[in-house]
């Protein structure tokens, strides 16, 4: 027998056509280099170290990519990123 209190929530069917947005032109680096030009020293190495704590795990092809992510909002951030984990490993 079927749990009837466990059933999937009705939906209603849309209506609307959905569509897709092009978000290859978005600016997704600037606002974060801002935030971290904005951190003093102390600031910056505690979150390259908190980033760093958990992406020592990942396997090589994360970290890269990771910290491409990084140097393009500033250079810096991935540096210290990439000399926390050296720290750690």
């Amino acid at each position: 027998m079927i749990d009837q209190t466990k059933r999937e929530p009705h939906y209603a069917q849309l209506s609307t056509k959905l569509t897709r947005y092009d978000t290859s032109g978005d600016d997704h680096y600037s606002q974060t280099g801002d935030l971290f030009k904005l951190m003093d020293a102390s600031q910056k190495d505690q979150l390259a170290g908190n980033i760093a704590d958990g992406l020592i795990h990942a396997t090589d092809s994360v970290k890269e990519r990771m910290l491409a992510q990084f140097s393009k909002a500033d250079s810096d951030y991935a540096s210290r990123v990439t000399s926390a984990m050296a720290g750690l490993g």
